[in-house]
């Protein structure tokens, strides 16, 4: 498939660029298992983690949902009400926008999801919306 082959891709690419892989999901990754299986999906149901993660084909193309890594996104960016293009970075170094932003929905995703690190949520197993 076309997920595979930008996988081993960017593996291939990383060893040879004596770099480390990222610890992204894969965008693209659609499971047939489930209506609307995508690796935000694995993030927001009880039990789905537990469940799906222990395939290793979900594991490889949805690390940060599984809990095997957890990084900041290094490509992601949302505004907030003062600054414009603010990264994982910018949220990790400010506590008031850790507790203003990490809960919230921004550029395509929650805060806390692009920056787990910076938002202290890895391995969080509670990733309801509902909750900041």
């Amino acid at each position: 498939s076309l997920s595979m082959c930008f996988m081993v891709l960017c593996c291939t690419i990383n060893r040879n660029s004596a770099m480390k892989m990222e610890c992204l999901n894969d965008p693209f990754y659609v499971n047939d298992s489930e209506l609307g299986f995508t690796c935000k999906w694995l993030l927001y149901g009880k039990g789905r983690k537990e469940k799906y993660c222990r395939d290793q084909e979900v594991k490889s193309h949805c690390p940060l949902s599984c809990g095997v890594c957890c990084e900041d996104n290094p490509y992601y960016i949302f505004d907030t009400f003062k600054t414009k293009n603010v990264n994982c970075a910018y949220v990790k170094e400010r506590k008031l926008i850790q507790k203003l932003w990490c809960g919230q929905f921004s550029n395509g995703e929650f805060v806390r999801d692009a920056c787990p690190m910076a938002c202290d949520f890895c391995g969080a197993d509670n990733h309801d919306p509902s909750n900041s």
